[in-house]
């Protein structure tokens, strides 16, 4: 019996990719989120997801992404305002069939997809932290964002 795996092919911007869908989904569906980091930062990135707007939310399901599981979430300071800096990704399944291909080193030059706070874009070198149970081809959705803090805990 023949596996077939179907891919479905989003335009974002300058990216034009093949997502698996289905695969990304059941991953982050059956990941366990005890297992994600317990710091405050990571915690209060968790805390906003719900928050999120319902369009941001809708292309985080797009993607088969559920923003509250497996990323990484790294913290980079406070805005002027009191927001916080995050920095981030997420891994989706599938492929950059057209666009750049590496975000980090040209995050300002890019064409970045923006969402409310929130501005994507994707890499398919280079990727980090690749759960050792993530399907393939992996992607990585890199995000950056300002954000309250809204769980008690002390940022400190």
């Amino acid at each position: 019996m023949e596996i077939i795996k179907i891919m479905k092919k989003i335009i974002i911007t300058d990216w034009q990719l093949e997502i698996d869908f289905d695969r990304t989904q059941n991953y982050y569906s059956n990941h366990i989120i005890e297992e994600d980091c317990k710091c405050s930062s990571c915690k209060n990135y968790r805390a906003n997801c719900d928050h999120f707007s319902r369009q941001l939310m809708e292309f985080f399901q797009l993607l088969g992404v559920d923003p509250s599981k497996e990323g990484n979430f790294m913290e980079f300071g406070l805005t002027k305002d009191g927001y916080v800096i995050y920095m981030g990704f997420y891994h989706v399944v599938g492929r950059i069939v057209e666009g750049p291909d590496y975000v980090d080193d040209k995050w300002e030059q890019l064409n970045l997809f923006k969402i409310d706070q929130f501005e994507f874009g994707f890499s398919s070198r280079d990727i980090s932290c690749i759960p050792d149970d993530f399907p393939t081809p992996v992607l990585q959705l890199e995000f950056k964002t300002t954000i309250p803090w809204i769980i008690e805990e002390s940022r400190e």
